[in-house]
């Protein structure tokens, strides 16, 4: 299990015992006006009565960006000779704070107001920069406290989305797999292993956490800092995050670049669990003689197309960053040749593999039964932004998922999944 488990703290006091153990004096204090309400402002008033001279930063934004400009105001409002840093809030806040500290060269303590994602413990923070969404080394959290009063009363929806970030770990698991089988990246079974295992516990208790019980936020948030921990034993997201991520970044570098507000983490996620499901479902249908007849007939991939629809999608500046150095932008003659050669000898595996995913109508069901988004039109979206993103997610990060792998050996068109889960 986990060893970064969260320390149960109602009142501050083992918060103030571990900055005072720990020989810190000047924290600086991370939240959004909403988790200041919740938790950050009794936070402040506990650690000023232990006598701790903390600079407590708001963000003054109800609903803040993890971007350049929170990570700016921080860096220039704040108190200075600050020897800790604190992140109260949930995911974005904790990514925000994460890379404040990790570019101050401080130690992160996180004190999370919601089980909404798997970031608390994790090395790396999710960052918009320049209407690119890019995942950065930040400090992993040195300990983790929490309220359980607080997770328990947290807005429903963010619940439904740290139960749906778990969740993902179902297709994120094949996804890493499916490269390694390929010999494209590295494996840790033990890792993947852990982290299905977390989702899992999570799965059993999905009634009651969307009954806001007690023990299964225990459970809900064990498993969140679990994943986190497998992440920073990683150094890097690849054990909790695959294909499902790209589309839910897709998302919501959309929304940034038009100035909307993007629906939670957690919450676009669960709609790209649900459709990566659908993909793997339709791999699983071509049998291993299709996999191998489609590979076979396939042509690397031509710089000149991909770059049309990198432009197509993101614009002709923020295409030419995501094309630099990405897996089908660099491709060889050469190294196409040995993935499509590692394809056809595993053909029968991918297709095992691919089989072994829950169906996309099981992870409907399990949204369904947490109160969940089941399509697109719950948090904003088309279908055809659903479409867009199974064109063009895989540009977004440097990786070797079931996306690539579904472009570089053409597939068939992966827009029609979004027809056949959400008709």
């Amino acid at each position: 299990m986990h060893t970064n488990a969260p320390v149960s703290d109602r009142s501050g006091g083992a918060l103030a015992s571990y900055l005072s153990g720990h020989g810190f004096h000047y924290p600086l204090l991370i939240s959004d006006p909403n988790t200041h309400d919740v938790a950050g402002g009794a936070l402040n008033v506990a650690l000023d009565e232990a006598d701790f001279e903390t600079h407590d930063f708001v963000l003054d934004n109800s609903e803040p960006a993890a971007d350049a400009e929170s990570v700016g105001d921080i860096l220039i409002g704040m108190a200075p000779g600050r020897d800790v840093v604190i992140g109260v809030g949930g995911g974005t806040v904790t990514d925000v704070a994460r890379l404040v500290s990790h570019r101050m060269g401080l130690p992160f303590l996180s004190y999370p107001t919601a089980p909404s994602v798997d970031a608390y413990s994790s090395p790396t923070s999710a960052m918009t920069f320049r209407g690119v969404k890019k995942t950065v080394p930040a400090t992993p959290a040195a300990a983790v406290f929490v309220d359980p009063e607080v997770l328990s009363e947290a807005p429903h929806a963010m619940i439904a989305a740290g139960f749906a970030d778990m969740a993902a770990k179902l297709t994120s698991s094949p996804d890493w797999k499916l490269s390694g089988l390929l010999g494209v990246e590295e494996i840790d079974e033990r890792l993947m292993s852990r982290a299905r295992a977390a989702a899992e516990s999570c799965v059993v208790e999905v009634d009651h956490i969307a009954a806001h019980e007690r023990g299964a936020m225990s459970t809900l948030m064990d498993g969140l800092i679990e994943s986190g921990d497998c992440m920073r034993e990683w150094n890097g997201s690849r054990p909790a995050s695959g294909t499902e991520h790209l589309l839910s970044h897709f998302w919501e570098m959309r929304a940034y670049q038009s100035g909307a507000h993007s629906a939670l983490h957690g919450e676009r996620v669960a709609l790209g669990t649900i459709v990566v499901a659908g993909l793997f479902q339709r791999l699983a249908r071509m049998g291993t003689e299709g996999l191998e007849r489609r590979i076979r007939a396939a042509q690397p991939p031509g710089l000149a197309e991909l770059r049309r629809k990198a432009v197509e999608a993101f614009g002709a500046d923020a295409a030419d960053t995501l094309l630099e150095g990405h897996v089908l932008a660099s491709m060889t003659e050469e190294r196409y040749r040995r993935i499509a050669g590692a394809a056809v000898e595993k053909a029968g595996e991918l297709i095992e593999l691919a089989g072994s995913v829950k169906p996309p109508e099981e992870f409907l069901e399990l949204m369904r039964r947490v109160s969940g988004p089941v399509h697109p039109r719950d948090i904003g979206l088309k279908i055809s932004d659903v479409r867009d993103a199974l064109t063009a997610a895989h540009f977004i990060r440097n990786r070797f998922g079931l996306l690539v792998f579904w472009h570089l050996f053409d597939l068939g068109s992966p827009e029609e999944t979004a027809d056949a889960v959400f008709d």
